[in-house]
């Protein structure tokens, strides 16, 4: 049973596909979270990408959102990162040195 979610929706009228993440984003399960996300990258010109307050975050999942953002850059697809993350996780990235990169 995966312990997280991953909804992905198209909206076919304004080109874009929207991924929502949520539940446990950490190293255990991030393998699988950046190959569902990189099959839809490959496949699609417009991304929005939501994390929306997720259970759990640790430092892979910054590490996959700037692997994110070099893959678009190489393939020229157009990504647009909502991060809403709780204190505990934005104090974490921030001490790790994150803290500019998504706002």
């Amino acid at each position: 049973m995966k312990e997280y979610n991953i909804n992905i929706t198209e909206d076919k009228k304004n080109k874009l596909v929207k991924i929502e993440l949520s539940g446990l984003l950490n190293i255990a399960n991030i393998k699988e979270i950046k190959k569902e996300i990189d099959a839809v990258i490959k496949s699609n010109k417009s991304i929005e990408l939501k994390i929306d307050n997720p259970e759990e975050a640790d430092l892979s999942l910054m590490q996959l959102l700037i692997a994110i953002q070099k893959e678009q850059e190489r393939i020229k697809t157009k990504i647009k990162i909502n991060l809403e993350l709780n204190k505990e996780t934005l104090e974490l990235f921030s001490r790790a040195g994150f803290s500019e990169t998504f706002n």
